[in-house]
């Protein structure tokens, strides 16, 4: 965890070869681990969009990590396309409080699959070592065809991962746990922004 002055510069060369070649703090037998959250949503639908292109959208935007409001959060996906791949490097640029910090995260799995019933798609992360938390997180994102309904979730196990976290961890969880409910507050204002004009 890096606390910054100015520009997060998540795209500065020795920015991302530092963060790329730090080893993982956690892996995905951290699960079960410290505080857990859930967070999930029945995404709301978009007039005119059939259930799938409303799973697609959720979906690449999964993909992409674009699932933190830009007032929390600034981050690239270090991997071709900008989307995550098992072994790429998340960078993030984190607004807490007054204060900017940059950190980032591995990708331990990409799952993408379907049946009759579903189709479902995301990833979990785990932290780097430097990260102001200890832990992993999965990002997920189901389309049950038979309910014609899409449903985004985010589950993660962490521990404190710095000093600072630790000296102030009953505020440090109250960020953590208002960032879970931003991100699916953003999901949705952003569906239904669409359903009133705005492009996709």
């Amino acid at each position: 965890m890096r606390i910054i002055l100015g520009r997060f510069n998540l795209e500065d060369e020795k920015v991302r070869a530092d963060w790329g070649r730090r080893e993982s703090s956690a892996d995905l037998g951290f699960k079960g681990r410290g505080k857990h959250d859930r967070y999930q949503m029945e995404l709301p639908p978009v007039p005119g969009w059939p259930t799938e292109k409303l799973f697609n959208w959720a979906a690449d935007r999964v993909a992409c990590y674009q699932v933190f409001p830009p007032s929390r959060m600034k981050a690239r996906v270090d991997a071709p396309g900008g989307r995550v791949a098992r072994g790429a490097t998340i960078l993030q640029g984190v607004f807490v409080g007054p204060f900017r910090l940059r950190m980032a995260d591995r990708v331990l799995e990409v799952f993408e699959g379907g049946s009759r019933k579903e189709r479902w798609m995301g990833f979990t992360y785990g932290t780097l070592e430097g990260h102001a938390e200890k832990g992993i997180e999965t990002f997920r994102v189901v389309w049950n065809k038979a309910a014609g309904k899409v449903h985004f979730s985010m589950e993660a196990w962490s521990l404190p991962g710095h000093w600072l976290v630790r000296l102030f961890y009953p505020w440090a969880r109250w960020v953590q746990k208002r960032a879970g409910r931003e991100a699916m507050d953003y999901m949705k204002e952003r569906l239904e922004g669409f359903g009133k004009g705005e492009k996709p």
